[in-house]
């Protein structure tokens, strides 16, 4: 007879990774176990944090848990009409999104100043172009990363700012992290704020483009952390929203 649709709208409130896994994934199991096989005919599990967090590339463990719950739910029901959606654009996305496609094009991160948050920016483009990423830290020398290399921007003894390179399951893609710790100037040793520029270097321009994103800063729900979100900014020095 009638299909029938179960949606569940994901909203997590909170930055951690590990509690938006365990949240998505309890949400998944509460809808999976309200499914009948030979009566529900169509599964649908919408996720609204899509475009907000890990590489993209399948290697984070929310990627993987999203596979695997496929893979089960399918089994359970016994037919292939299991869909998780996720978004292809929310509020601010043109912030939180962008993508470098000429060379020596440089990209703008406005890091805002006293937020006691950390920043997570993550970069994704084809190992082939054998380029180096040039980082401009506001007030410090510009630091240049090749495949494999990481910089770390230190403050007496404390780490305030990390970029790495990494390789991952899939040899043909190079990507960053470049995570930024809190530039709240209560703190002894903070982050600088202002604009970070990233640029590639001395290599072929990937085709369509690199790609990075800034993983969305939330409060959470009780907190008086001041939860400032990092953006990309235009050449005109607007923010992209």
């Amino acid at each position: 007879g009638q299909d029938a649709v179960y949606a569940v709208d994901v909203a997590v409130e909170a930055a951690d990774r590990q509690r938006l896994l365990r949240h998505i994934s309890d949400g998944r199991e509460y809808v999976l176990a309200h499914t009948q096989p030979g009566l529900t005919t169509r599964l649908v599990v919408n996720v609204s944090s899509g475009s907000s967090r890990t590489l993209h590339d399948g290697s984070s463990a929310l990627e993987q848990c999203m596979v695997s719950w496929l893979d089960r739910a399918r089994k359970h029901l016994g037919h292939k009409s299991v869909h998780l959606v996720v978004p292809v654009g929310n509020t601010q996305l043109e912030q939180r999104h962008a993508v470098l496609s000429t060379k020596d094009a440089r990209l703008i991160l406005m890091a805002p100043p006293a937020c006691e948050m950390a920043q997570f920016v993550t970069g994704r483009w084809p190992t082939g172009s054998r380029s180096r990423l040039r980082i401009d830290a506001p007030g410090a020398k510009p630091r240049e990363l090749g495949p494999g290399e990481a910089w770390a921007m230190m403050r007496g003894t404390t780490v305030v700012a990390i970029a790495v390179r990494v390789s991952t399951k899939d040899p043909a893609v190079d990507n960053l992290l470049l995570a930024l710790g809190p530039t709240d100037s209560h703190a002894l040793h903070r982050a600088p704020s202002g604009r970070w520029g990233l640029t590639l270097l001395n290599g072929n321009m990937p085709q369509p483009g690199a790609e990075f994103w800034v993983s969305r800063v939330q409060r959470n729900p009780g907190t008086l952390m001041r939860g400032l979100q990092a953006d990309f900014i235009d050449i005109s020095g607007r923010h992209r929203g």
